[in-house]
């Protein structure tokens, strides 16, 4: 990843890799384990996406099945 890029850091790449790893775990994908991170936040979260390619449509919708403990979602945070 480009160092100029606004979303690049250090904490984001951490939260990046435990997502991975989190969703090598469960049988997700890492979008699946972000988009359901999202869904499991305190505040009322609405995720919003967009795409052209009905795999990626899949992957995205499959996060709706995707249930996140408390210590995953602790996990996630680091």
């Amino acid at each position: 990843t480009s160092g100029n890029n606004l979303y690049d850091s250090e904490l984001n790449r951490a939260i990046r890799d435990r997502a991975t790893q989190l969703a090598q775990e469960i049988g997700a994908t890492p979008t699946q384990v972000g988009l359901a991170w999202l869904l499991h936040q305190p505040a009322p979260t609405f995720p919003i996406f967009a795409t052209n390619r009905p795999k990626h449509l899949l992957e995205i919708l499959g996060a709706a099945q995707v249930s996140l403990t408390p210590k995953q979602i602790a996990f996630l945070r680091g």
